[in-house]
């Protein structure tokens, strides 16, 4: 085991505090633990401390006598004085000395055993007896108040920094008058340790993530000043990856304090890896990029297995940190690269200025070295060395500067002219050569990789990997001639990032190339290029992200940002010698907005390059943009023939371009927005969805480390999902490919947000889909929104996650509300979720919609409850009627809008009042869905239900309802041609059925027959959904009616009571139910039981009076019967 060390300028705990073992119960190697406090002198206090031999430890006290409290948090600077003025007594600081725990029988910490002890305290083992977890206790017995004040001060350093990378502090206290840190209790070694047997890639890989962890502490404002490999354990995790942890911030400080414990001006680190300021006591000036060079330092070290500065003595190494350049890393390990050398220098310069401006910078440029990438870091100009030279030795330099002065005296006027001028021929004649070697090299770049994607569809990483090579090779020429090659080198980058199709990273190298001077027409072309793709990726964003509006509103921002330099660029090249110069035109056309002149000299270029697979592209763009500004302006037949025509383009170029991934991914985004138009017109859309799942397979066979292909597929695989929900059709298969996508993009980039949303909306369809068929989707729906605000926290601008996440939590919410009352928290939070959306983008419809869902959930909560439904009612409509005013085609938002009628004709039925007001509402609507969507088989069922309110009405008032049953049924007839299996269906035709049966008594006839036919759709409903409370409530009353006072037929009936109200336990209509059926009971039997029996009705109407008081009236005449059999009496 190992624990937080504290190491530094004073180490408290000695090394010995940093022995490891592998079990919980394992004893500490002992030879190991005395050989490694030997070899590092741990602290003593005051006058006694004794400076190290090695300049690798730390300086001890007495290198920072001069120190003072000021400017600690006034906790610290109080909490030191009290120890340092109660003093830890003897027998605490002899048991310190001892191995056993310092403290008896204490309530808090169990004593497991002595981890490491030193000349500043000791390092135990406890049990945590409140929390049961094992911890690192470290005790401090100093008497100095200033080395208590930064023994607290580490434990609020560290206590603030959450980072799995990073020390864990759970506590900071004090026992027995002596304060104590409770710490993450680790296992493992300490990185110096580790680092024999790992490899190069390991140690940078850990470098790497110890550099975000610092990152996480300068967020914060804190600098750690002391790292070093032995300050940084390593943990083994799951499947053997090796876990850095930093340890001990026991020197760190708030970043912006001028004044602390180390305001005197000593050093406090350690030597070898403390950066130059810190060398010089330079408090003032200490920051991130102090820790940048601790790092760099570390990194040092771990590649050459010493120091990047070693001597005899600390003042030698001190000097040597803030003079002397470090032995260059290739002399001492020729097999360093030069990139991993050049990011270490970077880490190590004298100047914080020319160090990395951050940790995560360095863990960035890490990161592209792990990738085979050019590192963003870059050797010094001469000029600059010269200067820096020049401020370091100032007499050296004055006296070479006069004597440089006269002999450039001496020499004339003309010989220093000649120079000059053959310097500059040298130096021109040198970059022509590397330019012409930089062209060769691109050209067999872009000759590459255009015969690979020409090649049958396979996976091309091994030809962009000999890419990557190659543009390895041409970064590294960059300091071949000084500035003079920074923008070739560049320039040429770029030219092969773009040709990769990373247009990001393509504007990045171009964009530096200009900033060089570089306005060639070859580098505008190519950042014309490069910034009209990366116009087109964002705006197709924009339309995975909101509505027109918002598309809109970004097509603007994306035009000012790219769209405007991109032409201007490309207008800067027209005079490049071009196979087809037509399509550099059709371009600028394109980028313009001047669709009908793009395609047609798409079609000019085509016919002077046949091979040219861009000019079938950019014809496909042309079409596609028109066909999308139709679809945004609701011109759908125009948007369907547009997306068609773009599609047969981009088929066009596939065949050309077999291996050229991004045209399978156009081609598939087609089929994606015609599925969309298809969709909304109720036509059948699973064929074309396959079709694009299919290209995006493709896609990604092509190009298996590119994130877009596998966001086809996952929206491909969503839409598909939602296709077969509405067909009833299990999507679940489609959801578990559709996770395993969303996965693999994550993966590649785990900040996509897209994906997250498309596993989270899949997600929330499977969830409707269980919910469908009488099985719990809350597991489902709870991981759908977690996948969902994860992808609204990572793109906090998007607004289809927040609506997204909405739109689930309100099905969530419905479901819950079967068995627990709505709360009103609940309700505003989900709320609030979809108002963000709609913040966000002003005129998107959907969350208005989801807003009217909500509001629905509400007000059939309250109804099913016996509660007025009105105000949410009226509040759900009028999002309704808000969302469809922005989007008449929203046929699902017709559908909630008639749920909303239906509910207050319900109420007014209940309240026994005409619902036709309502009811007629609800059937225009009903006509008005079915005109958007045929296929839908709610809308139907939203006439079925608004016909048997009217029937039921007319019933009661004692008038024939014969007619509306006839209009109900004709919609039920509907709905089931439209959706065969459909519970919902079954329960209303069940009802229809049993009106029918109440009202044949009147005309002389037999009920029998329509009682069993109600019977059988409802066996017919509950095959399908076993959740379905209404199914077990309707059931019960058809066994009432088919048998009136049956015993077996009463206690059967109370069975399915007592199975809807375990479904939805406050379901009006089943506990007024179940008091009926009680009653029935009572009144069948014998006079001797029946009080006792008719007390259980009595009973059972109070709980219903109790949880629906309005319906209370419609049950009077069987509450006062029930009392009176109750009390004796008939």
């Amino acid at each position: 085991m190992s624990v937080p060390p504290k190491t530094g300028p004073t180490a408290d705990v000695g090394h010995a505090d940093r022995a490891c073992g592998q079990g919980k119960e394992t004893e500490p190697d002992r030879d190991t633990l005395e050989r490694m406090a030997a070899s590092r002198h741990s602290g003593a206090e005051g006058a006694d401390a004794q400076v190290p031999t090695s300049p690798h430890d730390p300086p001890t006290d007495k290198l920072e006598l001069g120190a003072t409290l000021d400017g600690q948090s006034d906790e610290a600077v109080a909490l030191a004085h009290t120890l340092a003025s109660s003093g830890a007594d003897a027998s605490f600081r002899s048991a310190i000395q001892s191995s056993s725990f310092p403290v008896a029988h204490w309530d808090r910490y169990e004593f497991v055993r002595l981890l490491g002890r030193g000349g500043m305290g000791a390092v135990y083992q406890a049990r945590d007896k409140r929390l049961g977890r094992m911890v690192a206790l470290k005790f401090i017995t100093s008497t100095n108040p200033q080395t208590t004040a930064r023994f607290v001060q580490e434990a609020r350093a560290q206590s603030r920094i959450d980072h799995p990378n990073v020390c864990k502090v759970y506590e900071v206290g004090e026992v027995a008058g002596q304060p104590y840190i409770a710490m993450q209790l680790l296992a493992g070694e300490s990185l110096d340790q580790a680092s024999r047997s790992l490899s190069r890639t390991e140690k940078v890989q850990l470098l790497r993530d110890v550099a975000r962890a610092i990152h996480t502490a300068h967020e914060l404002g804190i600098i750690h000043r002391d790292l070093k490999p032995s300050n940084i354990m390593v943990e083994l995790g799951a499947g053997g990856t090796r876990i850095p942890v930093v340890m001990d911030f026991g020197l760190a400080r708030e970043a912006g304090e001028n004044k602390g414990l180390t305001e005197s001006g000593a050093v406090l680190g350690t030597p070898a890896y403390m950066s130059p300021e810190q060398a010089r006591g330079d408090v003032r000036h200490l920051d991130r990029r102090s820790d940048v060079y601790g790092l760099g330092a570390t990194l040092y070290d771990l590649l050459t297995g010493r120091p990047p500065f070693e001597d005899e003595t600390i003042v030698n190494v001190l000097l040597q940190v803030m003079d002397a350049p470090p032995r260059p890393m290739r002399s001492l390990d020729p097999t360093i690269s030069e990139s991993l050398e050049l990011i270490v220098a970077t880490c190590l310069h004298k100047e914080a200025s020319q160090r990395y401006p951050s940790a995560l910078a360095l863990a960035e440029d890490l990161d592209r070295y792990l990738q085979s990438q050019r590192p963003v870091a870059r050797k010094l100009s001469l000029s600059y060395r010269i200067r820096y030279f020049a401020r370091r030795n100032r007499l050296v330099t004055g006296l070479s500067v006069a004597l440089l002065v006269s002999l450039i005296g001496f020499v004339g006027y003309g010989v220093r002219s000649a120079v000059i001028q053959s310097r500059q021929q040298a130096l021109a004649r040198q970059r022509a050569t590397l330019e012409i070697q930089l062209g060769q090299d691109i050209k067999e770049i872009e000759w590459l990789l255009r015969t690979a994607y020409a090649l049958p569809l396979h996976d091309t990483a091994l030809e962009q990997s000999l890419v990557m090579r190659r543009m390895t090779a041409i970064a590294d020429k960059q300091h071949l001639l000084g500035e003079v090659s920074v923008a070739p080198v560049h320039r040429a980058l770029g030219l092969g990032r773009l040709a990769l199709h990373d247009v990001e990273a393509a504007i990045v190298e171009l964009t530096k190339a200009q900033q060089a001077g570089d306005q060639s027409a070859e580098l505008h072309y190519a950042l014309g290029r490069a910034r009209g793709a990366l116009f087109q990726k964002r705006l197709e964003e924009a339309r995975r992200s909101g509505e027109h509006t918002w598309v809109e509103k970004r097509r603007k921002e994306l035009q000012t940002e790219l769209l405007i330099p991109a032409v201007a660029s490309l207008e800067r090249s027209r005079g490049l010698d071009l196979q087809a110069p037509e399509y550099l035109q059709g371009l600028i056309a394109l980028y313009r907005d001047q669709l009908d002149e793009a395609i047609a000299l798409a079609a000019l270029a085509k016919q002077k390059a046949p091979w040219l697979y861009e000019a079938e592209e950019l014809a496909g763009d042309a079409h596609a943009s028109r066909g999308l500004n139709a679809k945004s302006r609701g011109q759908t037949e125009t948007a369907r023939t547009s997306l068609q025509t773009a599609y047969s383009h981009y088929q066009a170029a596939i065949a050309m371009g077999r291996s050229a991934g991004h045209l399978y991914e156009k081609a598939a985004e087609m089929l994606l927005r015609q599925s969309e138009i298809d969709r909304e017109q109720g036509k059948p859309i699973v064929a074309p969805l396959e079709q694009a799942r299919s290209l995006a397979d493709q896609a990604i066979m092509a190009a298996p480390q590119r994130p877009s292909g596998y966001i086809k597929k996952a929206y491909a695989l969503f839409h598909l999902s939602c296709a077969y929900l509405a067909t009833d059709q299990n999507p679940s298969a489609l959801v578990q490919q559709l996770v395993q996508v969303g996965d693999r993009t994550l993966t590649l980039d785990p900040h996509d947000g897209y994906a997250l949303d498309a596993v989270g909306a899949g997600l929330g369809c499977l969830g409707s889909y269980e919910q469908a068929h009488g099985r719990s989707p809350i597991p489902i729906w709870q991981d759908a929104m977690a996948k969902l605000r994860r992808a609204a926290e990572v793109m906090p601008h998007f607004p289809w996650a927040y609506n997204d996440y909405g739109g689930v939590f309100v099905n969530f919410l419905e479901e819950k509300a079967k068995t627990e009352a709505l709360t009103e928290s609940s309700v505003q939070a989900a709320e609030q979720w979809i108002l963000k959306a709609t913040e966000l983008d002003p005129e998107y419809a959907y969350p208005l919609g989801n807003l009217a869902k909500l509001y629905g959930v509400l007000s059939t909560f309250h109804l099913v409850r016996g509660q007025d439904p009105k105000p949410s009612a009226l509040r759900a409509i009028d999002y309704a009627q808000r969302a469809l005013t922005k989007d008449p085609t929203l046929s699902w938002t017709h559908y909630y809008l008639g749920v909303n009628y239906l509910s207050l004709a319900e109420f007014a039925m209940q309240s026994g009042h005409f619902p036709g007001e309502w009811t007629q509402k609800a059937l225009a609507v009903a006509e008005q869905g079915s005109a958007l969507n045929a296929l839908n088989p709610l809308y139907p069922l939203l006439g079925a239900v608004a016909h048997r309110y009217n029937a039921e009405y007319q019933l009661n008032e004692r008038q024939d309802p014969r007619h509306f049953i006839e209009q109900s049924q004709h919609f039920v007839k509907s709905c089931h041609q439209l959706r065969p299996p459909f519970a919902d269906c079954y329960l209303v035709e069940a009802r229809l059925f049993l009106l029918l049966a109440s009202s044949l008594p009147k005309q002389n006839r037999t009920t029998a027959p329509m009682l069993t036919q109600a019977w059988n759709q409802l066996e017919k409903g509950l095959a399908i959904d076993r959740l379905n409370s209404e199914l077990f409530c309707l059931r019960a009353e058809v066994r009432r009616v088919r048998a009136p006072g049956q015993r077996l037929a009463i206690d059967e009936a109370l069975s399915d009571v007592t199975q809807s109200l375990a479904i939805s336990p406050h379901f009006a209509q089943a506990l007024w139910l179940r008091g009926q059926l009680l009653l029935d009971k009572a009144e069948a039997t014998p006079d001797a039981w029946r009080p006792s029996a008719a007390a259980h009705a009595v009973r059972a109407f109070a709980t219903a009076a109790d949880q629906s008081p309005m319906l209370a009236g419609r049950y009077a005449v069987e509450v006062a019967r029930a009392n009176r059999l109750a009390e004796g009496r008939r």
